[in-house]
């Protein structure tokens, strides 16, 4: 395959350009911005146009708006003719937006072949490039189209060949790429995490996990800690009694000091009698609740307030239940109105837009196979219009009578009577001067003979005789010319009449010639002949015509077949569904959507029938719970003889307030007695009575001093009730700031839960990674013997057999035998000449490797310019000796002038920075 001719009509910068390209080596010349870039990225469009790959729609790409043209933006579009297999195919592009066309042609018929290449229903437009060069974009630009390498360093030349062989190597197209594939199920795998990355999901899964497991550890200690505070409280308490006895002693010493503190102390004691009297009374009012605990009113009084919220619960989720027995029943009739989507057939709608997409696009086909059969129709009715065989006839007697007028040309005498006219002037002359010769010598022979009598002189007599002589041969010579006009002027009168002859029968022949043109209105032979052709040319196309025109119809009936059973197959479920048969887009996208419901409903069937199974279950669980509950309400109103009518808060209440009454009672109780000490109230009245009689009693220590024992116990007892209190709100505040135990294993549970999913679904992606590296490898142990194989041979050629072993290893290293050693060494080693080298060859080999038998041309855009001249004229010599085309665009003269010094045909291109001159 190689291309002939490019014709950017309007591209870039370029207008009513033209370039003609031949087989093997074309070198393409020009300065930077002569466009070299524009014409390799004209060739690219017209095979592939400017679209984005893989898009959902018809996108364009950075390049569109990049080669738009300069000067009449109006146009945009272009003309490229090549060659595959002796047959020339055109393709005429229009690379304008919403004018987007590209038609192909059989460049020797004129014949529109568009539609035998592919069609891609996306752009919506015919692809080129499907039927020769069967090579994606991607392909094309990552193989045939060559650029510079050597402008990156070492490493990031060989890393990009590496890519490219992996993405080769594994799957044989770039566009099916294996490592890709491989790329997004670590992509995957990344997004999962591990346990080092901690801002993963799975690494938050594992931190939750670890937070939730200190957390616990913590929540162990907290309540360890709270025991502990429990004991110190203990300790409190033991030290305060140990405190209130020094207290006791000292108030004793105190009221055996001073006797006015007796006189309080019994009034104290008198009031507090009237107060625990009306303690007791109060005591023994509520004396029925002292059988109850404490606790037990609040786990009752809890369990009373659950039991109002499960009463109020549980009649949700009857109410509940009861509207997903409706909804089951509504779905149900749903189904029930729909058993035909039951069948087994029904499956087949699952499908149904795609065979829709494909009918419509039958239906397409089919509309434009009609419109190809009703022109060939037209076709043949014209051809068959301008198809006459009489003019062949007409011709052939035309041509018989044009030999015989050619005959008669040939023996016209005309000629020779012209000829014959010049001798007859010619003896008419001759016969003149014979004339005059014969006049004068008579004349000389007369005065001869007169003077030769008048003088006797011999002389004249001699003279006289030869004049006489001259004389009779002048006459003689004068008869023959005579008789010879005579012949001449009868044989022109022969030819005369003889001409006249020819020239009735000639005449006669011009008459039926121009007759046979009147006839078919031609003004020449040359017309006739064109007519004779045209219609011949006709027949020929007829006949042609009517094979296409069969196989056009062969494949109508086959389409029209195609249509017909999908045709059924809807209007099947069209009846079914929609009670019709119109097959249209909106009725198909019906049926899908009736099915899709179908299906919905019949999902939520079954998860509605879960859901009211799950809420019975519930709702029995919850009822036969409720049902305890009451019964454990019973028997605590039971057990504390109270009547069910009491509200328990009053029952709290009342059994708080006996509590409260004890401790006050208690309390008082505890007053009074340290007040009274081991005295009675009548042994203190006794003793009042008696100290009013005699002296204090003295002591060892002095009022003051045991005032201030007094003052320092009771500072002691304040100090451990205030460190008490501290104690006790360390407790509570440590119960509130931590979970229960229950909750931090529920918690660790579900989370645990989790990253094991996680863990499975990583399991699941390195077994399918595992799986696609086996197939990849597969591939490649068939891929890489042939590769370094055709790399080898490249490499020993463009280097002259230096490195002449290349080796592709199975995880896509290049390594290369060293000259030297023999050993092998890694590619990225070498000088950055000898790596762009390799890559090169590396490119070549790979489009032989995998394109054996499509022999494409090359674009090679200034390859070489980091190549010494050795090396420029190893590559040459390589590149005159593959058999395609190759199309070298430079901006240097270098490669010209060698390819001349080493002999090698090429052809020459220059491009000057003009606009619109055309290249030839």
């Amino acid at each position: 395959m190689y291309i002939k001719q490019l014709m950017l009509s309007s591209f870039g910068k370029f207008q009513n350009k033209e370039l003609n390209l031949t087989q093997g080596l074309n070198i393409i010349y020009g300065d930077n911005e002569a466009g070299k870039s524009t014409l390799h990225k004209f060739i690219e469009g017209m095979f592939y146009g400017f679209y984005k790959p893989y898009a959902k729609s018809r996108r364009t790409t950075e390049d569109y708006e990049s080669y738009l043209p300069w000067y009449n933006k109006s146009q945009f579009q272009g003309i490229l003719i090549y060659e595959h297999e002796n047959d020339e195919y055109r393709i005429e592009r229009n690379f304008l937006k919403r004018n987007e066309s590209v038609e192909i042609y059989d460049n020797v018929t004129g014949e529109k072949i568009t539609h035998l290449f592919d069609y891609d229903p996306v752009i919506k437009l015919h692809q080129p490039h499907t039927k020769h060069f069967k090579l994606n974009q991607t392909s094309f630009t990552n193989t045939i189209s060559i650029k510079q390498l050597g402008s990156k360093t070492n490493d990031a030349l060989i890393k990009e060949v590496k890519d490219r062989l992996i993405n080769f190597s594994r799957s044989k197209d770039e566009q099916i790429s294996i490592k890709k594939v491989l790329e997004q199920l670590n992509e995957k795998k990344e997004a999962i995490g591990s346990i080092r990355k901690k801002k993963s999901t799975y690494g938050m899964l594992v931190v939750k996990i670890n937070h939730l497991k200190k957390e616990k550890e913590k929540s162990q200690v907290a309540w360890q800690n709270i025991y502990d505070l429990q004991e110190q409280l203990n300790r409190y308490n033991k030290e305060l009694i140990s405190l209130n006895q020094n207290k006791n002693d000292y108030t004793e010493q105190l009221e055996l000091v001073k006797h006015t503190e007796y006189e309080k102390t019994y009034k104290k004691i008198v009031d507090l009698n009237k107060t625990l009297v009306t303690i007791e009374d109060r005591m023994m009012e509520l004396k029925s609740l002292d059988r109850i605990v404490q606790e037990e009113v609040d786990t009752i009084l809890e369990t009373i307030t659950y039991h109002s919220l499960l009463k109020e619960t549980l009649e949700e989720k009857k109410l509940q239940l009861q509207k997903f027995k409706l909804e089951y029943e509504e779905q149900y009739k749903q189904l029930d109105l729909q058993p035909y989507f039951a069948e087994p057939e029904a499956r087949s709608i699952e499908t149904i837009l795609g065979v829709y997409s494909i009918y419509e696009q039958l239906s397409e086909d089919a509309s434009v196979l009609e419109k190809e059969i009703q022109e060939l129709e037209s076709r043949m009715e014209f051809y068959r219009k301008h198809c006459n065989k009489n003019i062949g006839q007409a011709l052939t007697d035309y041509e018989k009578l044009e030999k015989e007028k050619n005959e008669m040309s040939i023996e016209n005498k005309e000629n020779e009577m012209q000829e014959l006219l010049p001798q007859i002037h010619i003896l008419r002359n001759i016969m003149k001067r014979y004339t005059i010769a014969l006049i004068i010598l008579i004349s000389l022979f007369i005065g001869s003979v007169v003077a030769s009598i008048l003088l006797t002189n011999s002389s004249f007599t001699a003279i006289a005789v030869g004049m006489l002589a001259l004389g009779v041969l002048s006459g003689i010579q004068r008869q023959k010319a005579v008789k010879n006009v005579r012949n001449y002027e009868e044989t022109i009168e022969r030819i005369k009449l003889v001409q006249a002859e020819r020239n009735d029968t000639y005449s006669l022949i011009e008459n039926k010639q121009k007759e046979l043109l009147a006839h078919y209105q031609c003004q020449s032979k040359e017309a006739l002949k064109a007519l004779n052709d045209k219609h011949a040319s006709h027949q020929i196309l007829l006949e042609d015509t009517k094979k296409h025109y069969q196989l056009l119809c062969d494949k109508r009936k086959d389409k029209q077949q195609s249509l017909n059973e999908k045709a059924t197959y809807f209007k099947f479920w069209l009846d079914r569904v929609m009670h019709t048969t119109h097959i249209s887009k909106k009725n198909i996208e019906a049926v899908k959507e009736a099915y899709d419901i179908y299906k919905q409903v019949q999902k939520e069937l079954m998860e509605t029938k879960k859901r009211c199974a799950i809420s019975e279950d519930n709702i029995n669980k919850s009822t036969q719970h409720y049902q305890e509950l009451e019964e454990s309400i019973a028997a605590f109103y039971e057990v504390i003889d109270v009547p069910v009518t009491i509200k328990i808060e009053e029952v709290k209440q009342k059994k708080n307030e006996l509590e409260a009454l004890k401790v006050e009672h208690k309390n008082k109780q505890y007053v009074k007695e340290n007040l009274l000490g081991e005295d009675t109230l009548e042994e203190l009245e006794n003793k009042l009575k008696a100290y009013k009689n005699k002296q204090e009693t003295p002591t060892y220590l002095t009022y003051d001093e045991i005032k201030d024992a007094l003052e320092g116990v009771n500072n002691q007892i304040i100090d451990i009730h205030h460190h008490m209190s501290g104690v006790q709100e360390k407790i509570h505040l440590q119960e509130k700031a931590i979970r229960t135990l229950v909750d931090i294993d529920q918690d660790l549970l579900i989370t645990q839960k989790e990253r094991k999913a996680l863990d499975d679904k990583m399991a699941s992606l390195s077994l399918a990674t595992e799986a696609l590296e086996s197939i990849s490898k597969d591939i490649q142990n068939n891929f890489a013997p042939e590769l370094n194989k055709q790399v080898s041979q490249m490499m020993s050629s463009v280097t002259s057999e230096k490195y002449a072993n290349v080796k592709i290893t199975p995880d896509m290293n290049i390594l290369v035998q060293s000259p030297i050693n023999h050993e092998l060494v890694c590619a990225s080693k070498l000088s950055s000449g000898t790596i762009d080298q390799m890559c090169f060859g590396l490119r070549l080999g790979l489009i032989d490797v995998i394109y054996k038998e499509n022999h494409l041309p090359f674009l090679l855009d200034d390859c070489f310019v980091q190549y010494d001249t050795q090396r420029l004229k190893n590559m040459l010599k390589l590149l005159s000796k593959l058999n395609r085309q190759i199309l070298l665009f430079t901006c240097h003269t270098r490669e010209e002038q060698v390819m001349r010094e080493l002999g090698i045909t090429f052809n020459s291109i220059k491009l000057d920075k003009s606009v619109r001159s055309k290249i030839n």
